[in-house]
């Protein structure tokens, strides 16, 4: 068992069962031998059982995205979607985040569909005078196969919805870009 270094040398440098130095975690190099106390990529995967990647892809920043379909529709198929392996053993969690709004008395909704099935969504009813912010997650147990994942959007007969994708400046500040985030992350299912 190693030590970490003390400013008084009269305190433990570990307590047996309670307090463990980091170089007896595997994948760790403590900092007093020049590491940074953090664990390594590769310790982190392996604890993983050898499985850890994502995907992360975000909009354009070139102009909102608008629709007036009263079905479930790709938002950006071009730079949104994420095409992934989820190996067996392992799932993926989509995590897709959005500002959006709606018309005045129609109902939008902003989902995510797996292989063109809508697995999850979140409704909002329009007239709120203001963009509202969403964040939702879908989760997929692996098959070794490769899924889509497409982030998706609805709007009532007669609706249009906007998802927020600019990047806008104002005075004095530096640029915001405000555009939709998708991350598919695979983890172990164990």
């Amino acid at each position: 068992m190693g030590s970490f270094p003390s400013a008084n040398p009269s305190l433990p440098t570990s307590i047996p069962g309670i307090y463990e130095p980091p170089s007896a975690v595997v994948g760790v190099v403590p900092i007093a031998s020049g590491g940074t106390g953090q664990i390594s990529g590769p310790a982190a995967l392996a604890a993983l059982g050898g499985v850890g990647t994502h995907a992360l892809k975000r909009g354009t920043a070139v102009a909102n995205y608008t629709s007036t379909t009263a079905s479930f529709l790709a938002i950006d198929s071009t730079n949104l979607d994420i095409a992934i392996v989820v190996p067996v053993g392992s799932i993926a969690i989509a995590t897709f985040i959005a500002s959006f709004e709606t018309s005045a008395g129609k109902t939008a909704r902003i989902g995510i569909s797996v292989d063109a099935t809508v697995t999850s969504y979140v409704p909002q009813l329009g007239g709120l005078a203001s963009f509202t912010s969403v964040a939702l997650k879908a989760v997929l147990v692996g098959d070794g196969s490769s899924h889509t994942f497409s982030p998706v959007f609805y709007v009532d007969s007669g609706g249009t919805i906007t998802v927020v994708n600019i990047n806008e400046s104002i005075s004095g500040a530096a640029a915001n870009s405000e555009t939709p985030l998708h991350l598919v992350e695979i983890f172990a299912a164990t």
